[in-house]
């Protein structure tokens, strides 16, 4: 009885702290039903995060919302990996910093995103399908990925070398000006821009090799160990949305609750202690409030939509519900507390 009422006194704290913050997440929500955010998926050694209003920064935590506006920077051990709605990641190396300038989505539903690195070295793994357009600035040139293309951009110094390791990046050197140029870079080829004739650049077939080239295959096969553990639960929840959705299968499994349906528990719920906020930390997001940003690897897609809940002899789970395709990110029911908070049952 006394883990039960430690539990419901843990649920009446945070639904008392939701209630301070439920008039900003109305007053956002009325002013914009789709605000974005991506997602700090991996860092490792000194990521910072600038504030938008660039009074000062704050340490990077994994799963934390990063809204438009903001600047991702690493420090010279850092490195840091930043997921979007569709599976999308971009990758920064140390030394490395990369402005997130536009963040927004259309009355149909088109997400846009525009990325500027300011300066280092980036991996871009973009999908760019119809409804998800993304360009990156990098000096004086746009990159602007297509399908599934796989971009390398190195800024340590002007002017930026543009690489693409897989599929095709049209690159734009200003055209719009009539002094540049705008060109196709297709896989296994290099362009170089001129410092001194923003109208002239060097494109190679070949693509030279970067230490840093097998840390993003490391990642990439990381990610491809999480996505072959995929099962088709996601199918009837997920919609469009790509990231958070591989760590549930990876890190935990799926059971058919009766009465209640489908029902994720994660591996590390098997210990008695295991408590859903006792790993992470609240956050500040522009516009909303504090946002609860999970320490667990997985900690993303079940802090933002569904309901945690607590089972007398199953333990803690989670219930996806609605709302847990791209569009609905925060603004469903209660992101920042459990996607609703959560409840026991059978007490």
């Amino acid at each position: 009885m006394d883990k039960r009422r430690r539990y419901m006194g843990w649920m009446v704290m945070v639904a008392t702290f939701c209630l301070l913050f439920a008039g900003v997440r109305a007053e956002a929500q009325a002013g914009n039903p789709q605000v974005r955010a991506a997602r700090m998926s991996f860092l490792q050694g000194t990521v910072n995060v600038d504030h938008i209003d660039n009074t000062g920064s704050d340490p990077a935590q994994i799963n934390m919302p990063l809204p438009q506006g903001v600047r991702v920077s690493t420090g010279q051990d850092g490195q840091a990996e930043i997921e979007f709605e569709d599976g999308s990641v971009v990758r920064l190396t140390p030394n490395s910093s990369l402005e997130l300038t536009r963040l927004t989505t259309d009355v149909n539903g088109n997400l846009t995103t525009n990325l500027t690195l300011d300066n280092g070295l980036m991996y871009a793994e973009l999908r760019a399908a119809d409804k998800f357009a993304y360009s990156i600035a990098a000096g004086a040139v746009q990159v602007l990925p297509v399908v599934n293309a796989i971009v390398r951009i190195d800024m340590d110094k002007p002017p930026a070398v543009v690489s693409v390791l897989d599929g095709t990046a049209p690159v734009d050197g200003g055209s719009a000006s009539g002094e540049g140029y705008k060109t196709n870079v297709n896989a296994g080829e290099t362009l170089t821009g001129d410092v001194s004739d923003p109208g002239r650049y060097q494109l190679t077939q070949q693509v030279a090799m970067n230490s840093w080239d097998k840390w993003n295959d490391d990642r990439d096969a990381a990610a491809a160990s999480e996505t072959a553990d995929q099962t088709d639960v996601r199918d009837g929840y997920a919609g469009e949305a790509g990231y958070g959705w591989s760590d549930l299968d990876a890190n935990g499994s799926w059971y058919n609750v009766p009465g209640q349906g489908d029902v994720w528990q994660p591996n590390v719920a098997m210990d008695a202690s295991f408590d859903t906020y006792g790993y992470g930390s609240w956050v500040w997001y522009p516009g909303m409030g504090y946002v609860w940003a999970s320490g667990y690897n997985w900690g993303w897609t079940p802090f933002r939509c569904g309901n945690w809940s607590y089972w007398d002899g199953f333990g803690w789970g989670w219930l996806p519900g609605n709302g847990c395709g791209y569009a609905g990110w925060g603004f469903g029911p209660g992101y920042g507390y459990g996607g609703g908070g959560g409840y026991v049952i059978n007490v």
